[in-house]
């Protein structure tokens, strides 16, 4: 069993880790609620990529062990710009402390060339299926964060675009599954 997190336009309550040089565009939650359809304007800088990361909310997965499977992610692109890219989508497990994450585990999505150039939906999916999903030192309190680097080809100019978030057009789909505690309507029955 599998379920969907939106992507959201508020911010993340985390500062999230700084695994590579890249700048990060922004840091908002991930959490099954829907809401007010919002567009995100993107601004990347030219002959850049930046980073656009979700992370789940805090008290949404509460579970030590994850399950393996596949991961599908979507991108909602509602303002298209034939300069940027989608480079990479990058999964990663990470712990709290002190208000900022450390990365525990993660799966790359591989080198990716999903150009933002027209509106729809963009999405492919990461297969996570290695042990290291469950590395030692695990905990109840980790969380999920999907990073989207965005690549800006054009050599004069930052460029722009808009996603649009709290939609389940752009969603994360996990095959973790949350533990009872958590209200989850099985067959009708809480």
């Amino acid at each position: 069993m599998s379920f969907n997190l939106m992507c959201k336009s508020s911010a993340c309550d985390i500062t999230t880790p700084q695994l590579d040089t890249l700048a990060d565009e922004f840091t908002k939650e991930l959490n099954e609620q829907t809401g007010t359809s919002t567009t995100i304007s993107i601004s990347i800088a030219k002959k850049a990529t930046e980073c656009l990361k979700f992370v789940i909310g805090k008290a949404l997965l509460q579970k030590l062990d994850w399950e393996k499977g596949t991961f599908t992610w979507r991108l909602n692109v509602v303002t298209a710009n034939t300069n940027l890219a989608i480079v990479e989508v990058i999964l990663r497990r990470i712990a709290l402390g002190g208000g900022a994450g450390s990365v525990k585990s993660s799966k790359s999505s591989g080198t990716l060339n999903v150009s933002l150039g027209t509106t729809g939906i963009k999405k492919g999916n990461i297969p996570w299926t290695e042990e290291n999903i469950n590395p030692s030192g695990k905990d109840m309190t980790d969380r999920l964060e999907i990073v989207f680097k965005i690549h800006n080809s054009k050599a004069a100019t930052a460029q722009t675009a808009g996603i649009n978030t709290n939609t389940s057009s752009e969603l994360l789909t996990i095959p973790i599954i949350r533990p009872f505690s958590h209200g989850v309507k099985i067959g009708g029955f809480w």
